[in-house]
């Protein structure tokens, strides 16, 4: 008796130190709470539009998506661990306008990152489902895309895609059985402007981490300024260039609507060769998203002095 009595006191201790606020969730309603808990804009949107996750049976009407939500079994939202740290993270399938997907992920203190999976506004069709992949947990993730058509003006293809994605460098990136070893001497990225405050900058980073950074507008702080990039944030950014192999992506993406932002990466090989990037919209992959993401951070996160070097 004795025993049973420590062997359940274990347990529940282990419930209590392993288990967090998505292990709670069981309604509808609770995940839609929760949801709207994470996200600042959709709060700030809420009298306007109500976010609401509608009952799997409905979920799959709406969004056959080429018989890929049944094929899938898709539910309006499932409990996953997607990083293999034991707690729990969950994938929702969501209406606000209209359909989006989110992932929320457990930081590991009971505090939860909010990721939006799907970027096309215009596009309903958007489908994630957790997996195992060689004993690992993968997300796979459906999108109708477009993309221009270049033999005709303002003509786009439309196509459905299947990605399968895993969490790594913080984000949700395309997996790669084989990533690269590129040996880098330097990374250009340009962001335009937009109808909007899209911040527009230059940054310019060598392989002995000498960074010179164009502030334009819409920055924390415009003007010309210089750092050493710190060595940590640096091997992160090459280690995604490498993971995501950006020699063997497209040199053009661009969404379908307008007034958007475009990014131009350039980078330069220690072979001489040279990859550029242009991505309207940037949005052309889900790695590449991370990597402009990762390069923006840069802006804030060093120790920049004022300059007057030109790029």
């Amino acid at each position: 008796m004795r025993i049973s009595f420590i062997a359940l006191l274990l347990a529940f201790f282990a419930n209590s130190v392993f288990s967090n606020k998505i292990d709670n969730l069981k309604t509808d309603k609770d995940v839609a709470d929760f949801i709207i808990s994470l996200s600042p804009n959709i709060q700030k949107g809420q009298d306007r539009v109500k976010f609401i996750i509608k009952p799997t049976d409905v979920l799959r009407k709406e969004l056959a998506c080429d018989g890929i939500a049944e094929k899938w079994q898709i539910n309006n939202w499932e409990k996953f661990d997607f990083n293999e740290d034991g707690l729990t993270d969950i994938i929702v399938t969501s209406h606000w306008y209209n359909y989006d997907v989110y992932v929320a992920m457990d930081n590991g203190d009971n505090t939860f990152k909010l990721f939006k999976l799907s970027h096309d506004v215009f596009e309903k069709c958007k489908l994630g489902k957790p997996a195992t992949i060689n004993n690992h947990p993968a997300l796979l993730f459906y999108q109708v895309k477009q993309e221009p058509d270049r033999t005709r003006v303002f003509n786009y293809k439309q196509y459905g895609q299947i990605d399968t994605l895993i969490y790594k460098y913080g984000a949700f990136i395309e997996k790669n059985e084989k990533p690269a070893r590129y040996a880098i001497d330097s990374i250009i990225v340009k962001n335009s402007s937009c109808l909007g405050s899209c911040p527009s900058f230059t940054l310019a980073i060598n392989k002995d981490r000498d960074a010179l950074y164009h502030a334009n507008f819409y920055n924390p702080v415009d003007g010309k300024f210089t750092a050493k990039i710190d060595k940590a944030d640096y091997i992160g950014i090459i280690a995604l260039i490498n993971y995501i192999s950006i020699k063997n992506l497209k040199d053009h993406y661009a969404v379908p609507w307008t007034d958007d932002q475009t990014a131009t990466l350039r980078i330069r090989f220690r072979d001489g060769s040279v990859k550029e990037i242009t991505d309207y919209g940037e949005v052309g992959t889900f790695g590449l998203n991370k990597l402009y993401k990762m390069l923006s951070a840069l802006r804030t996160s060093q120790n920049w002095a004022k300059s007057g070097k030109i790029l």
